[in-house]
């Protein structure tokens, strides 16, 4: 019956960090529709929802310590509790950037309107799509996954540099659009982080999987150096 519950303590942890993480996709979502459209009202309800994602970090927390405190997991187990931890964490920084989206969205709320970016639309449509992978990997502690969605940030931070050049031309040759320019140069901040942190969910499954972090990243970046470098 130990060895039961233990077990169950183990999926009921993965279980919810795959649930706040897919609560934590939504509000990517959420806040980029309510952004395209200046949505107050979208916006305002993704704010008063974001303790939703920061309890979910919490409970996380708690029964990650409770599996450390009564069941002393080693080797790869003790890996994956607190990788599950580390991981909640990172999904509720990507959340607190979904909700510092949405209250952007309010103040350009007020302002004149402009057009909806696709570069900002496919920044958050990488961004997403990424998480979901790693997701996916963490889930099933495929190595090979996460080094994918590893190889795979410099693609959103050349789409953040893209736009911030396109931006600064714009705010250049049209002052009238500096003040909102400023602002959508903060959203696209803010998903660019978003990023940041799916690499280092990606770098959690290595961690569980491997125990050395470093090895595999120095790995990947050697694999991404080009040739005669």
């Amino acid at each position: 019956m130990t060895r039961e519950r233990y077990l169950s303590q183990l999926a009921e942890l993965s279980a919810a960090v795959e649930r706040m993480g897919q609560e934590v996709i939504r509000t990517i979502r959420v806040s980029i529709e309510a952004l395209e459209t200046l949505d107050v009202s979208v916006a305002q309800d993704l704010l008063a929802n974001e303790a939703n994602v920061d309890s979910a970090r919490h409970d996380i927390d708690e029964m990650a310590f409770l599996v450390i405190a009564t069941q002393q997991p080693t080797a790869i187990d003790l890996r994956l509790v607190l990788a599950t931890a580390n991981v909640a964490g990172e999904l509720e920084r990507i959340g607190d950037y979904s909700a510092g989206i949405a209250r952007l969205t309010l103040i350009m709320a007020g302002e004149p309107k402009g057009s909806p970016s696709p570069q900002i639309r496919r920044m958050a449509d990488v961004t997403t799509g990424l998480l979901d992978k790693a997701l996916g990997a963490f889930q099933e502690r495929d190595v090979e996954a996460a080094s994918a969605v590893w190889r795979r940030d410099d693609e959103v931070d050349d789409l953040y540099q893209d736009f911030f050049r396109s931006q600064i031309e714009e705010m250049v040759n049209h002052r009238k659009r500096v003040r909102r320019g400023t602002y959508m140069l903060w959203v696209a901040h803010n998903i660019e982080r978003m990023a940041d942190r799916v690499t280092n969910i990606a770098e959690a499954v290595a961690f569980v999987v491997t125990a050395d972090v470093a090895s595999w990243r120095g790995q990947l970046e050697a694999e991404s150096v080009p040739a005669g470098h």
